[in-house]
């Protein structure tokens, strides 16, 4: 069933992502992420050389409970693979839709109708 913004219930979507030391880039489109009002946004921080913090993204003390950071740093994370950085947060996901979204994509509030 095709969403449109009478029923767009914005609890329903959680926002995933991976990074890998693109910590600036993603600081600067998570504002336009938060203004949609997901549920959730995870982040898979997939072995960065600085981890990646709430604090470094510069929301440390307005989404604590939003945003989850999820990080890799095995001996697996030494190379980077996108799509198993995706399957990290994918697999945390618990509503019944999900946005992918690389960690510099911008997004209008409105682009999902």
């Amino acid at each position: 069933q095709a969403m449109t913004a009478e029923s767009f219930n914005p609890a329903e979507v959680t926002i995933v992502t991976a990074c890998r030391d693109r910590q600036i880039n993603l600081s600067t489109v998570l504002p336009s992420w938060l203004k949609l009002m997901p549920a959730k946004i995870l982040i898979c921080d997939w072995g960065s050389a600085e981890p990646l913090t709430l604090n470094l993204l510069g929301v440390s003390d307005k989404y604590p409970t939003k945003i989850e950071i999820v990080r890799v740093s095995s001996d697996i994370a030494k190379t980077w693979v996108l799509t198993w950085a995706f399957n990290e947060v994918l697999a945390k996901v618990e509503t019944p839709y999900t946005l992918k979204l690389d960690c510099d994509h911008k997004i209008a509030v409105n682009f999902l109708f």
